[in-house]
């Protein structure tokens, strides 16, 4: 069915950008997208930049300062991948790829769960669980 093929290209694709967005500027570099591809085992992670563009119709004349927000990202994935080349959502490479962005956004983000955690666990000498006036 049409409609189930595309929300699973859209959860599939939405999961390999999150994966790839590492800096959260919804907007991935057409060469970001060709690594994943490689690192994948996608046969289109070995095409050119301007391969992508032409495939959605983009100007192609300058790829290696393209960028595709997340929806050119879903709709690359729509077309240059079949539901029966997407890997299960559990495929252990793109859990482990998902997992390394995860945490290298909490290394950057200096409000993180963590690193707020952490620095509770340092201000609360006496390990009350809570942090009173003198510590």
């Amino acid at each position: 069915d049409a409609s189930s093929r595309a929300s699973f290209s859209d959860t599939w694709a939405s999961k390999l950008y999150r994966a790839t967005d590492l800096d959260d500027s919804n907007a991935v570099e057409v060469d970001e997208i060709l690594l994943l591809g490689q690192a994948l085992g996608y046969y289109w992670g070995s095409w050119e930049p301007s391969a992508v563009l032409e495939l959605l119709g983009q100007d192609a004349s300058t790829p290696a300062l393209s960028t595709l927000s997340h929806e050119e990202f879903v709709r690359f994935i729509s077309l240059a991948c079949d539901e029966a080349e997407v890997p299960p959502e559990r495929d252990a490479k793109v859990e482990s790829l998902v997992e390394a962005g995860e945490r290298r956004r909490q290394l950057l983000d200096p409000f993180s769960e963590t690193r707020i955690e952490a620095a509770f666990d340092a201000i609360d000498l006496d390990d009350s669980g809570a942090i009173d006036m003198d510590e």
